[in-house]
């Protein structure tokens, strides 16, 4: 709204509408209450589970994993051409992503 009422005013000089500043709008005085309910939402976030080779780690500490991917361009085109189906064109990040 910001924004278009900004362009509004360079293109013509005057604005087509202007801002209502009703505080009642937002109700400040009134916190929103939220139910117990709320929590079965979300699911909590746990550390993955130790693997096999894991179990020999006794420090209790989280291996992380980084890797770097070198892929070439052709690669790429080949798996978003095979990740695309019924003539509905995936990404290239899409088709990468889910070859991972």
């Amino acid at each position: 709204m910001f924004i278009s009422s900004w362009a509004d005013i360079t293109r013509t000089g005057t604005p087509s509408m202007f801002p209502s500043l009703e505080r009642s709008y937002l109700n400040p005085r009134r916190p929103p209450i939220y139910s117990s309910s709320i929590d079965n939402v979300f699911a909590p976030f746990l550390p993955p589970s130790k693997t096999v080779n894991d179990q020999n780690d006794d420090d209790g500490d989280h291996l992380l994993v980084n890797r770097i991917y070198y892929v070439e361009g052709e690669q790429i085109k080949r798996l978003q051409l095979l990740a695309s189906e019924n003539g509905c064109m995936r990404s290239k990040v899409k088709a990468f992503t889910s070859f991972l």
